[in-house]
């Protein structure tokens, strides 16, 4: 017996059961961790509107997770070096997306 015919497009449609899920972040990952967002931009030491010490997106990342991270997240992550993509215009937290703005 004879298949019908398919187009293209419709030979490319998945159905969303059948894709891939995101493989879950690495447990030094920043998409694993949870950021006070209130007290990173607006608490006692918070960064809305103020120089930072030095440029760079790491330093940012460490900064924003040392000020401002649970802490949960800073006990379970002490003294690791914080996986991220330098290269992402956005990055993204558990619970927040930075957006990097040149």
């Amino acid at each position: 017996k004879k298949r019908p015919r398919t187009t293209s497009t419709e030979s490319r449609i998945v159905s969303p059961s059948l894709a891939a899920a995101p493989a879950p972040p690495a447990a030094n990952s920043v998409r694993s961790i949870n950021i006070d967002t209130k007290t990173l931009v607006l608490g006692e030491k918070g960064v809305l509107g103020q120089m930072m010490d030095y440029t760079g997106k790491e330093f940012v990342i460490n900064e924003s997770f040392a000020l401002a991270a649970h802490p949960d997240d800073q006990k379970r992550l002490a003294g690791s070096r914080l996986s991220f993509n330098k290269y992402c215009g956005v990055q993204e937290f558990k619970n927040a997306i930075f957006l990097w703005i040149n």
